[in-house]
């Protein structure tokens, strides 16, 4: 991702975005990366229109997921519980 991105910047969306208006705002090579990050495979070839797309069927996908991965860890440190 872009070297001055800063995680401050997601403070300043707006609260009606949606992920299609959010994901626009990256470059194909950002969007390339998230890919990369979340270790999404099969949508390599996409253009920057259909990589949005299926970025955002596959985040809906995984979000329950990470939702409940999310929330174990919280739980977890909340507890002192280590695994």
């Amino acid at each position: 991702m872009r070297e001055n991105f800063s995680v401050e910047e997601l403070n300043y969306i707006e609260p009606n975005y949606d992920f299609k208006q959010l994901l626009a705002n990256f470059t194909k090579k950002e969007l390339t990366e998230m890919r990369k990050l979340w270790d999404f495979h099969g949508i390599s070839q996409l253009n920057k229109t259909e990589l949005i797309e299926a970025l955002i069927t596959k985040i809906t996908e995984n979000l329950e997921s990470w939702i409940l991965l999310l929330g174990s860890d919280w739980i977890f440190k909340r507890n002192n519980i280590t695994v």
